[in-house]
């Protein structure tokens, strides 16, 4: 082969394109390459914001359940606000 029918091969394999045709396609590229990465990351923040929401709610109820354990009204004090509330009642009949 000679250098003219090698010339003839590489020229009719390659299309030349319009430069806006570059333009567009590396325009393009960039663009599914920026919505790729979008996906990845909200669906990384969506799943780390679930996390986050489930500890907290987890240490609200730790805290509640601290506080109604601390909190808790005592059997016998119940039975003498019931006597409390009834004993002046039945002093006035």
């Amino acid at each position: 082969m000679d250098s003219d029918s090698i010339r003839a091969v590489s020229q009719s394999n390659s299309i030349a394109f319009h430069p806006c045709t570059y333009l567009v396609l590396s325009i393009s590229v960039v663009g599914i390459y920026l919505y790729l990465v979008y996906v990845m990351e909200s669906s990384v923040s969506i799943h780390q914001k679930k996390d986050r929401a489930t500890r907290i709610a987890m240490q609200f109820n730790e805290e509640q359940r601290k506080r109604r354990a601390q909190n808790r009204p005592r059997l016998d004090s119940i039975i003498e606000d019931e006597a409390e509330s009834i004993s002046p009642r039945s002093s006035v009949v």
